[in-house]
């Protein structure tokens, strides 16, 4: 279930940190349902060069039986060409700083690199056992980049049952041609043994910083067209897979 709760976060980051749109939809495959919402500000964005933004984004997993839905496996999110996200410059936070540390120990440790807050929550539910509640806050840090590419580094600090603290790395790769840029991207670890799962999400990510006195954002987005737009996947580990494609309007000014 710690687990559970940061991918769930994970899953957040994907949509609000990556996605550059604002949600308010449902996503169905069969017995799986997906509920998303959330926004960016402003919505009047510059049609040629970048400007900040921030981002929020939440949303719940159900089933319409009524019953657990099934753990995440791999989570893959393509988001809008016309976002960027810009890490030059921002300081850097190792898993290694932050990995056995409570919540409040992460951000001592991270501080500077903090990027994006959030809260996940789930249930776990045991062969003959009642379901049970769980929670995290979920902290988001400007990882050390891997193999030439950003990474996003997730924390939670949960009791479940035990105080257990998880680090979970998000990729984030470039792609060319067609609507999307980029691609963030994770493998889901086994969940309490595959017996937990997240049920509720929400996060926001803004990080603005200072380069030789020049103000620079971790996000930004430029509104060339009328839209952004977001397609994400996620396959489970009972073979299922989710696929949407999200979009909003902006405005474009100049």
């Amino acid at each position: 279930m710690r687990r559970a709760l940061v991918i769930g976060a994970t899953l957040a980051a994907g949509l609000a940190l990556l996605a550059t749109v604002a949600f308010g939809e449902r996503i169905q495959l069969g017995n799986i349902i997906v509920d998303v919402n959330g926004g960016f500000s402003p919505k009047t964005l510059p049609k040629h060069g970048f400007a900040p933004i921030t981002l929020k984004a939440g949303g719940d997993v159900s089933t319409a039986d009524g019953t657990l839905p099934p753990a995440p496996h791999q989570i893959q999110i393509d988001w809008d060409r016309n976002g960027r996200l810009d890490t030059g410059g921002l300081p850097r936070c190792s898993a290694a700083k932050i990995e056995n540390t409570t919540t409040p120990g992460a951000m001592q440790a991270c501080r500077s690199s903090l990027v994006g807050v959030g809260f996940a929550s789930g249930q776990v539910a045991f062969p003959d056992q009642a379901p049970f509640p769980a929670s995290s806050k979920v902290l988001i840090f400007n990882g050390t980049p891997r193999g030439g590419h950003p990474v996003a580094l997730l924390h939670a600090y949960a009791f479940v049952p035990a105080p257990t603290t998880f680090v979970v790395p998000v990729d984030i790769t470039r792609i060319h041609g067609g609507r999307y840029g980029f691609r963030t991207s994770l493998i889901a670890p086994v969940i309490a043994g595959g017996y937990g799962v997240i049920t509720h999400f929400n996060i926001k990510i803004h990080r603005t910083y200072k380069i030789k006195g020049k103000r620079q954002t971790y996000v930004a987005a430029r509104c060339a067209d009328g839209r952004l737009q977001a397609r994400g996947t996620v396959s489970f580990v009972d073979g299922s897979s989710l696929t949407g494609s999200i979009f909003r309007t902006c405005r474009g000014r100049g």
